[in-house]
């Protein structure tokens, strides 16, 4: 009896724990290149959006997976290719960015993927926000 009971418990145990799922396949991560962490943006109009792009090459002998892209703020949001980025090739992330106050913009990007870097962090700078003329008229009514 105390052999069954020892055996259900580790049953048991072995249910609770986290297993590794690889099913015995070799590490599949990979090396990630890209030009800068910081991306400058010189000027916008506020309410308007501009595009930016984000170029990273899969320098790794596997596939790159982007599995998300997060943004500190809601103003900017990212759009990518889903499918595996094969070695040696580039992909481009698009972020679009809508200001709607004025003043210093400073983002982060989050880029999580399946490189021995991963999380990859970049940083969106913009300093100066114009007022478009229809806004500005708006105001002085």
């Amino acid at each position: 009896m105390k052999q069954l009971l020892y055996v259900i418990l580790m049953l048991i145990i072995h249910a609770c724990v986290p297993q590794n799922k690889t099913n015995g396949l070799k590490d599949r991560r990979t090396y990630v290149d890209y030009l800068d962490s910081i991306i400058q943006i010189e000027e916008m109009h506020l309410g308007a959006s501009k595009d930016t792009f984000i170029n990273l090459k899969n320098a790794g002998n596997e596939p790159l997976i982007i599995y998300n892209i997060e943004s500190s703020c809601g103003c900017t949001v990212a759009s990518w290719e889903k499918q595996p980025i094969s070695p040696n090739k580039e992909t481009k992330i698009r972020l679009k960015i809508r200001r709607f106050e004025i003043g210093y913009f400073n983002k982060n990007i989050k880029i999580t993927c399946n490189s021995k870097q991963s999380p990859i962090l970049f940083r969106i700078q913009l300093s100066l926000i114009h007022i478009s003329e229809p806004t500005r008229q708006a105001e002085i009514s």
